[in-house]
């Protein structure tokens, strides 16, 4: 097939497959979906004969198509997402959620799915962090999130010792955290954030900011999902399954806080489940504010 030029207001770039398969699967199609729909698209151009085509255009071809193939509420979605597009707002996803929860595999995903490049870890900003200040000016970045108590006096002996050095450690990274968001909202860019340290209440709040806590179903489950992570990353699993007790406290700590703002905390049974549910709540959320705009 001949190149396809897509026709913007300020520019011109060549008819991609993958790039609209990415805004397809933005639009909740699977993977298998999105490529046969770009695909039937392509062809669609080659047998009408186009060689070039406005951004608008290829806008509604591509809905005619959705509709046509009995994806109409995608097709409603992907509308959605162009006019997020040309009003240049960014989307802001933040995953929280205690250790080894599954944080960083559905950021992942997600940043596939939602075509979302820019993800990073709170454990990395901390590590930035650690670079910069040294251990007397902050040492509660210094030490895992459950050991930090262990390591700092509480200002009363009737306060847990390890939701205490949490919340203290939590509150520095949050600086690091809130500068990055910022920048995002500044920069116009779409971001996915990712981390033990997004308590609800030490986050700032913007526009299209999406905050969820990923919750391990059971102890149990927890234990394995600890095992797992830990093994895969070659790290020693005795050190974190000798401080469970430390690591389900700060669980249920985030719980109880995210229960007190309204945060969604979401049982992770299975990956797919949880991208389903994320999904599902992003897209519907920026739908009612687009139509209410």
């Amino acid at each position: 097939m001949e190149v396809v030029d897509v026709r913007g207001h300020k520019y011109c770039i060549p008819f991609s497959k993958g790039i609209l398969s990415t805004s397809l699967m933005r639009a909740k199609l699977d993977v298998a979906e999105a490529y046969i729909t770009a695909a039937e698209v392509e062809k669609e151009l080659e047998t009408r004969g186009i060689w070039e085509i406005g951004e608008e255009e290829l806008v509604d071809l591509v809905k005619e198509k959705l509709i046509e193939e009995g994806f109409e509420k995608n097709a409603v979605y992907y509308e959605m997402w162009q006019k997020i597009r040309e009003e240049k707002k960014n989307v802001i996803i933040l995953i929280g959620g205690a250790t080894a929860s599954g944080k960083s595999t559905i950021a992942s995903e997600l940043g596939y799915r939602f075509g979302i490049r820019r993800t990073i870890g709170t454990d990395s900003i901390r590590e930035v962090m650690r670079k910069m200040l040294s251990i007397e000016l902050v040492p509660s970045i210094y030490y895992s999130s459950f050991l930090v108590g262990k390591n700092l006096k509480p200002p009363s002996q009737y306060l847990n010792k390890t939701v205490y050095g949490f919340e203290k450690q939590t509150s520095n990274v949050a600086v690091g955290v809130n500068a990055l968001i910022t920048r995002a909202r500044d920069e116009g860019f779409n971001l996915i954030v990712e981390g033990i340290h997004l308590v609800p209440g030490y986050i700032q709040n913007e526009e299209n900011l999406f905050h969820f806590i990923l919750n391990p179903p059971s102890t149990e489950q927890h234990k394995n999902m600890i095992m797992k992570r830990f093994i895969d990353l070659k790290r020693p699993v005795d050190r974190y399954m000798d401080h469970l007790t430390e690591i389900e406290e700060i669980k249920d700590y985030i719980n109880e806080v995210a229960g007190g703002k309204g945060v969604k905390i979401i049982q992770n049974y299975t990956v797919s489940e949880t991208i389903e549910e994320i999904m599902t709540d992003v897209i519907e959320k920026l739908s009612e504010k687009v139509t209410a705009g």
